[in-house]
C-alpha cells in the first residue's frame, strides 16, 4: 500500500457536512476538533495524523465534481448519516426512545444524525472524562459513553452545538467581532499602538507582559484572573488578555500564540481583517473554556461518572453500557501499547463515526469501523534495492 485514498473519505467533504477530527494515538494531550471543509493531516495534534470522520456519507457518485461543469448548484445525491446502527440502538434503548424516534435527517426528532454529533463532541470536551480516560486517549480512539437520560443527551448535545458554531467562528457573537467592537458583555481584548508590523510575539507558556489581578465571583466563588497584553513588536499588540486564554493549547499547539507567530515569520502586517479574526478566536477559546466547564457540570448534576466502588451510585451513563472504570482501561493499555496494529480490511478508510456499543463503551476502531488485531505474523521479506525499484516501476506502469 502506497497511501490511503482520500478521495473515498474527503469526497464527501465536498458537500454539505460537518466531519469530527480525532487522532488515534497522540504524544500531545488529547483533543478534537470539527470541520465543514477538506482537512489537512495534522490538526488535533503537533505529531501525530488526525483522522476525519464525516457525519454524513454520500452516494458512490457524489464524490466526483466536475470543475468544468456551469452548474456546481445541482440537487444534493443521496447520503446517511455515518452512525453505527448499533450505537444508534443502544443510545434509542438506554433513553427509552422507539426506532420512530430516530430520524437523522430531521430537524424536530427526538434523535437525529447532528444532535448525536452535537453529544459526541460536548462528551470530547468534557475535562473529567479527559482526565479520566487520559492513557487510553494517548494510544486509541475515544470510546463514547451511553447517555443514561434523554435529559442529560439534549443537555449535553445543546453545548456540544455551541461548542461546535464557536469552533468553526459561526457563532453569532462570533460574527459580530470586529477588529475595533464586540457585542455588549463580551470581554475581548482590545489592539493598541500604530504599529501592526509583527516582529516579535510574546513568548508562548509564559506570563504575558503587564500583568494585573482581577478579582471577581462565579457561581458564588471568589475568581482571581491575571489580565495583561501580548506585544507583537515593541510599541504595539492587544492588552486586556486573560493569560489563561493565552495559554489554552488544543493538541499541543497554543492556540493564540501560534496564529501570530506563523504571520510573523510571513513577515506580515496585521490587517484590521487580520486583528479582528484574532480577537474572534480568542473569544471562542473563552466561551470553549466556559462551556467545558458547563459540559462537567452537568454530567455532575445528573450523578457523574460511575464509581467501580460503588455499585449503586446513580450515574450519569447508562447502567446497561456502563463506561468502563479507569482500573479496567489501565488493565487494557499495556497490550495496545505493545501490540502492531492492522486493519482487518481497508475497503472504507475513514468512514465509520461511531463503533458497536453493545459492549461497555464502543469498542475503538480504525475509521472504517473495521476491528484491529494485533500483527504479529506479518513480518517484511528480505529486498535489495534493485528488486525494490523493479517493483515500484511495476505499480507505476513502468515497463523497464
Amino acid at each position: 500500500m502506497i497511501d490511503w485514498p482520500r478521495p473515498d473519505i474527503l469526497g464527501h467533504m465536498l458537500h454539505s457536512n460537518i466531519a469530527l477530527l480525532v487522532n488515534r494515538q497522540t504524544k500531545d494531550d488529547f483533543a478534537t476538533l470539527c470541520a465543514t471543509d477538506l482537512t489537512e493531516r495534522k490538526i488535533a495534534a503537533r505529531y501525530d495524523a488526525s483522522s476525519t470522520f464525516p457525519l454524513w456519507v454520500y452516494s458512490v457518485g457524489a464524490n466526483r465534481i466536475d470543475l468544468h461543469d456551469g452548474d456546481l448548484i445541482s440537487e444534493l445525491p443521496g447520503r446517511c448519516a455515518n452512525l453505527n446502527p448499533s450505537f444508534v440502538g443502544a443510545i434509542l434503548d438506554a433513553m427509552g426512545l422507539s426506532t420512530t424516534d430516530w430520524q437523522p435527517e430531521s430537524r424536530s426528532a427526538p434523535l437525529r444524525a447532528e444532535n448525536i454529533f452535537h453529544y459526541i463532541y460536548a462528551v470530547l470536551h468534557c475535562p473529567s472524562y479527559r482526565e479520566r480516560y487520559a492513557g487510553f486517549l494517548r494510544i486509541a480512539f475515544p470510546r463514547i459513553p451511553i447517555p443514561g437520560t434523554y435529559q442529560l443527551f439534549a443537555q449535553l448535545a445543546a453545548l456540544g452545538a455551541q461548542l461546535m458554531k464557536w469552533h468553526l467562528l459561526e457563532h453569532p457573537s462570533a460574527i459580530a467581532i470586529s477588529a475595533t467592537s464586540a457585542p455588549a458583555g463580551m470581554d475581548v481584548p482590545v489592539f493598541f499602538g500604530t504599529n501592526r508590523r509583527l516582529q516579535k510575539v510574546a513568548e508562548k507558556a509564559r506570563a504575558i507582559a503587564a500583568t494585573c489581578s482581577v478579582v471577581g465571583s462565579t457561581s458564588g466563588h471568589t475568581t482571581t484572573t491575571t489580565m495583561g497584553k501580548v506585544f507583537i513588536n515593541g510599541e504595539s499588540g492587544f492588552e486586556n488578555v486573560d493569560q489563561q486564554v493565552w495559554q489554552h493549547t488544543i493538541g499541543g499547539y497554543q492556540v493564540l500564540h501560534k496564529w501570530l507567530d506563523d504571520r510573523r515569520k510571513a513577515g506580515r502586517s496585521l490587517s484590521d481583517d487580520d486583528i479582528a479574526h484574532w480577537r474572534r478566536i480568542y473569544a471562542s477559546l473563552q466561551a470553549t473554556q466556559a462551556l467545558m466547564a458547563q459540559v462537567d457540570q452537568v454530567i455532575n448534576a445528573h450523578g457523574g461518572w460511575p464509581d467501580a466502588a460503588d455499585s449503586a451510585q446513580r450515574a450519569a451513563f447508562s447502567t446497561r453500557h456502563p463506561p468502563p472504570d479507569p482500573a479496567t482501561l489501565a488493565a487494557m493499555q499495556a497490550p495496545l501499547r505493545r501490540a502492531r496494529f492492522k486493519p482487518v480490511s481497508q475497503a472504507q478508510h475513514g468512514l465509520s463515526f461511531a463503533a458497536d456499543a453493545a459492549d461497555e463503551m464502543p469498542e475503538a476502531v480504525t475509521p472504517a469501523g473495521d476491528a484491529v488485531v494485533p500483527d504479529k505474523a506479518i513480518r517484511p521479506a528480505a529486498i535489495d534495492d534493485a528488486d525494490a525499484m523493479r517493483e515500484l516501476r511495476k505499480v507505476l506502469g513502468e515497463t523497464r
